[in-house]
């Protein structure tokens, strides 16, 4: 029982619902549908950073901020707008 807390059980986090959204649309097999639509709306991620991000949120959200220079609040915001629109 090496590396084990007694009585203590870790579990995997629970994903933020529109996370589990963007991830569900990617084992549905629609991600290249998706992909069409980030790229559209997000112009200047280029091919190498949309393969990084490959559906993951959270990745998306870093490279919004890089690109275009925005605070992580006003990318989370753009993400939500896109995911109503799009999801």
């Amino acid at each position: 029982m090496t590396g084990q807390v007694p009585g203590l059980q870790f579990r995997r986090p629970i994903p933020q619902d529109k996370e589990f959204d963007m991830n569900k649309q990617i084992a549905e097999g629609n991600w290249n549908q998706v992909l069409g639509k980030v790229k559209a709306q997000w112009g200047k991620l280029t091919d190498d950073q949309l393969k990084v991000i490959a559906g993951k949120r959270t990745e998306l959200l870093g490279k919004i901020q890089s690109a275009y220079g925005v605070s992580a609040d006003e990318a989370e915001k753009q993400i939500k707008s896109f995911e109503t629109a799009t999801l």
